[in-house]
């Protein structure tokens, strides 16, 4: 099965005493859409998911937001009403537990704009912006496993009843393939690593 995902490529920084996501944007073009996804949220032990929305049009809009755990499991289920031109913060905060990491997924009946704020400790806000599902996508990058750093990536399935098989092959500097994996998401499911 080829069914979209979306990515978004982080690196931890556990030097700072609280990993802190640095989030790319890897497939965003800054376009208003009536469906926004973000393949990372962090929630629950401190950790603070905020998203920023506008409503760009001249009439006033409702946006549903949705954020899922990793294994599918609906976390949160809200909607935010927007008047014409107007911008609000919403903020999905947790003070107990452990750290929830999981996406989000951002509907309205009309085009908005969207972006995420994510808070992990003593961090500055980290700004993260929507994804697009893709079929087929390819990522240039350099994988850090020195200095503290480790990079990863975070892909999502956005189907509510598909699973979707992910193949992933990396290569080293030289173009030789150093390592190859097949990962089934589940519908509505997130991995990490």
């Amino acid at each position: 099965m080829n069914h979209p995902v979306s990515l978004r490529r982080f690196r931890w920084w556990p030097f700072v005493g609280v990993a802190v996501l640095l989030a790319t944007v890897i497939a965003a073009d800054g376009r208003s859409r009536r469906v926004q996804y973000f393949p990372m949220i962090a929630i629950n032990g401190g950790a603070v998911t905020a998203f920023l929305l506008h409503n760009p049009g001249k009439r006033a809009i409702r946006v549903h937001l949705r954020l899922w755990a990793p294994s599918g499991a609906e976390l949160v289920a809200d909607q935010v009403s927007l008047g014409p031109r107007e911008t609000r913060r919403v903020e999905y905060p947790g003070d107990t537990g452990k750290a929830t990491g999981g996406w989000a997924q951002l509907t309205s009946d009309r085009p908005f704009l969207a972006t995420e704020l994510i808070l992990a400790g003593p961090s500055p806000w980290i700004g993260v912006s929507a994804a697009s599902p893709l079929r087929r996508f390819k990522i240039f990058g350099m994988v850090a496993r020195a200095d503290g750093l480790q990079t990863g990536l975070a892909l999502t399935n956005p189907s509510p009843s598909k699973s979707a098989d992910v193949r992933v092959v990396l290569y080293d500097m030289a173009g030789k393939e150093v390592r190859r994996m097949t990962l089934e998401l589940p519908p509505l499911a997130n991995t990490s690593g």
